[in-house]
């Protein structure tokens, strides 16, 4: 696995230095005996802007998607939901649940105890168009409202390490992801 090295680690899309954590994403694992044109792209990180712009990056989404799809063992990694490439996942060692985003591309774990009040904060960010942060440990999630849709920020110990809109479009989903996270969290 690449690991991020401000100002060294280049765009696997444009090969431009990325000078931030924040600018950049990592695509995630695909299946490349499936889809061998991705290969030189798995698990290396892209400006999100070159991401956005990828020709390429719905059929690298799906790609993704499948692959989780077709490996997700239940027993180990319980899937409790999934719409279009956006996951939720149990994780049962860690007392975690895992958020993936194969389009966006994001992945964040949740800490069990933590996900209702989170699931609630992100509906509430999302139905009133409100900024919003939640503190989960070392971790915060900031939701900040945009032109195009909510704009989700990462930060762990105060410094920002990952950063997506989520678009207008994709809010549906990621709302219902939401509602089944408190679901399970609370179990009900």
């Amino acid at each position: 696995m690449p690991f991020f090295i401000p100002g060294s680690t280049t765009c696997v899309l444009c090969g431009k230095p990325i000078q931030q954590r924040v600018e950049a994403t990592q695509l995630p694992l695909l299946d490349v005996a499936s889809a061998p044109a991705f290969a030189p792209l798995v698990r290396r990180f892209v400006h999100r802007h070159c991401w956005e712009g990828y020709p390429q990056r719905d059929g690298y989404a799906h790609a993704a998607r499948e692959l989780i799809l077709q490996a997700n063992p239940e027993e180990i990694t319980p899937l409790y939901f999934e719409r279009d490439g956006l996951f939720l996942l149990g994780v049962p060692a860690a007392r975690a649940f895992r958020v993936k985003d194969t389009w966006g591309p994001f992945e964040a774990d949740v800490p069990a105890p933590k996900a209702a009040r989170l699931a609630k904060g992100v509906l509430a960010a999302f139905e009133q168009q409100m900024t919003s942060e939640h503190a989960l440990g070392s971790a915060t999630w900031r939701l900040a409202p945009s032109k195009r849709g909510v704009v989700l920020t990462l930060s762990s110990e105060e410094e920002a390490f990952d950063q997506m809109e989520i678009p207008l479009t994709k809010q549906p989903a990621w709302s219902d992801l939401m509602r089944k996270l408190q679901q399970v969290a609370t179990g009900t």
